[in-house]
């Protein structure tokens, strides 16, 4: 099939974005359709039918792609046996493999308008299938928001407040007893029961490591000791588990001139 190179002013030419398919195509419309010589830097090169002189900035431009992504996709033709390349400093030589296969021994007879309308096809086409891969991508992407949606939204394991002090008090024996369950309490247990997925081991996880923790246990620059409230705290929660607190990593000495007031609250 030959392609006639004033496609490249066609209004779908100009207006549409490039693909890889409509990159190749152009690689086809810009190589010489005979034999040609060229003047560069004061030197004569010989052209030959099927090849480019250019380079991966301009072809960058031209495309508006990456140079990572230009030079992966002329290996990529490369690789195939489709181009070959010949890259110096100041110039890359692109040559079409088995040109005459594409644009035949004489392009230029072709009319310019069987042209136009083999363009068109082939870039309808090419947008009609860009477009059915989006609406699927679109579509598996919304099914995966609506499953994660009906997991959150699933009823949660009523929350077991009393397991959760029972587990306090046996994983944190250093620091003071729970003497009343406030709605306040409550409504903090709740909250980090549905945060962390209705697990109670998490619960077990975060005492644990706050039993762990000489500085929460009082080793530190104001002798400040938490509790459960300080960590039924959205923040201080998170802290704990990510192993902020851990033995070492909040000593009183390291940190005793640089935690503001409010660390502590």
């Amino acid at each position: 099939m030959k392609l006639y190179r004033e496609l490249q002013e066609h209004w779908l030419w100009e207006k549409e974005s490039f693909d890889r398919r409509s990159a190749w195509i152009d690689l086809l419309l810009m190589a010489n359709y005979k034999d040609a010589r060229v003047m560069m830097d004061g030197q004569l090169i010989d052209v030959k039918r099927g090849q480019r002189i250019t380079s991966i900035r301009y072809l960058c431009q031209r495309w508006g792609w990456s140079n990572t992504k230009v030079s992966a996709f002329l290996r990529t033709l490369e690789k195939d046996g489709m181009i070959t390349c010949a890259t110096d400093k100041k110039k890359t030589v692109i040559t079409i493999e088995n040109y005459s296969k594409f644009q035949g021994e004489n392009d230029t007879e072709t009319s310019p308008n069987r042209h136009y309308s083999i363009i068109e096809q082939t870039l309808q086409h090419t947008n009609k299938k860009e477009k059915k891969e989006k609406k699927e991508k679109t579509e598996k992407k919304e099914k995966k928001e609506k499953n994660e949606q009906e997991r959150t939204d699933a009823p949660l394991s009523p929350v077991p407040c009393q397991k959760i002090m029972e587990l306090y008090h046996q994983t944190c024996p250093s620091y003071a007893r729970i003497r009343t369950v406030t709605d306040q309490r409550k409504t903090a247990m709740a909250a980090r029961w549905k945060e962390h997925g209705a697990d109670l081991a998490v619960f077990e996880e975060l005492f644990q490591k706050a039993e762990a923790s000489p500085f929460l246990k009082g080793s530190n620059f104001r002798k400040w000791q938490a509790n459960f409230d300080w960590l039924m705290k959205a923040d201080n929660m998170a802290k704990v588990l990510e192993g902020r607190y851990d033995n070492g990593k909040a000593d009183a000495k390291n940190t005793a001139q640089t935690i503001p007031r409010h660390f502590y609250a």
